[in-house]
């Protein structure tokens, strides 16, 4: 178990669509960490979003802008757009662009003060599209836990593509075809893999949280150093903005794991391009996915 009085800082990450809220609700409620709707601080504090989750089928940019992304990271100066969706946070919203360690600073100390505040011992920040910056956090986050949720991805192409022909904002504003919705998957697997090895990272499946949730928190529970809360407090209502309609029943009391569309839809066009995209998940990920398994069955 932990043995310091350092607040526990923890991030679940993965593929849009892919149960990052449900675990969020079921780690943060389970081990009484704090937690909010999606920040996207650092894809906000780095920049750079677009090629990150779509390798292949992003939009052609001016070179002029890729060279100054690259600059800007080099020398580790924010976009000065962090903090147009954390203004929630106690922390200074410093005016235009700063060195991404004061910005990242300001960022840990304001969460650190809202768990402090709601009586918790640490939180846990989900925004999906993070684990494309996972060695960012690390850097900046001291003692950050990664929790990255994987599912299968005909389920997660299928889920994504529903969203998109359900809810035009933001969904089909960003995933506008199929092919855009198996690229982040394919991209998400990537990073995901990269990350195996570094520290503090745990990777969990989605289908086996959500078909059998108490040995998967149990094994989170006991990586993590922390104890189970005695009364468990409902957090779902606080997860989501209410515009985020989508996530209602991730945030519900119930939990069920959800069914596959990948019929419904994908037409079989749809589907035929999609299964020829789909990379295999990297073996490294595999290894892990298969061991976490073992642990806890």
């Amino acid at each position: 178990m932990r043995n310091d009085s350092s607040p526990t800082r923890v991030f679940v990450v993965g593929c849009a669509r892919s149960g990052t809220t449900l675990a969020q609700r079921l780690i943060s409620e389970r081990l009484g960490l704090y937690s909010l709707p999606e920040t996207r601080f650092f894809a906000n504090l780095i920049g750079n979003v677009e090629p990150r989750m779509f390798p292949q089928t992003q939009q052609r940019r001016p070179a002029v802008r890729d060279l100054r992304s690259r600059l800007r990271e080099v020398l580790r100066v924010s976009t000065g757009m962090e903090w147009q969706t954390t203004g929630a946070l106690p922390a200074p919203q410093r005016k235009g662009r700063v060195g991404m360690a004061l910005a990242a600073a300001d960022f840990v100390n304001g969460m650190d003060q809202l768990a402090a505040e709601n009586g918790c011992s640490g939180w846990l920040e989900k925004t999906p599209i993070h684990v494309h910056y996972v060695p960012q956090i690390l850097r900046y986050v001291p003692g950050a836990w990664v929790i990255h949720v994987i599912r299968g991805p005909k389920q997660t192409v299928a889920s994504i593509r529903d969203a998109a022909q359900r809810y035009p904002d933001p969904w089909a504003q960003i995933f506008t075809c199929v092919e855009r919705a198996v690229d982040n998957w394919n991209a998400s697997m990537q990073d995901s893999a990269r990350a195996v090895g570094l520290p503090r990272q745990l990777f969990l499946s989605y289908e086996t949280l959500a078909q059998d949730p108490e040995p998967v928190l149990r094994s989170v529970e006991y990586r993590l150093g922390l104890q189970q809360m005695s009364e468990p407090t409902y957090l779902g209502s606080g997860l989501a903005e209410p515009r985020e309609v989508w996530k209602s029943a991730a945030i519900s009391g119930k939990v069920r794991q959800a069914q596959s569309k990948w019929t419904l839809a994908l037409s079989a066009e749809e589907r035929e391009m999609a299964e020829g995209m789909i990379h295999a998940i990297p073996r490294p990920l595999a290894n892990e996915l298969s061991t976490f398994t073992k642990a806890i069955a």
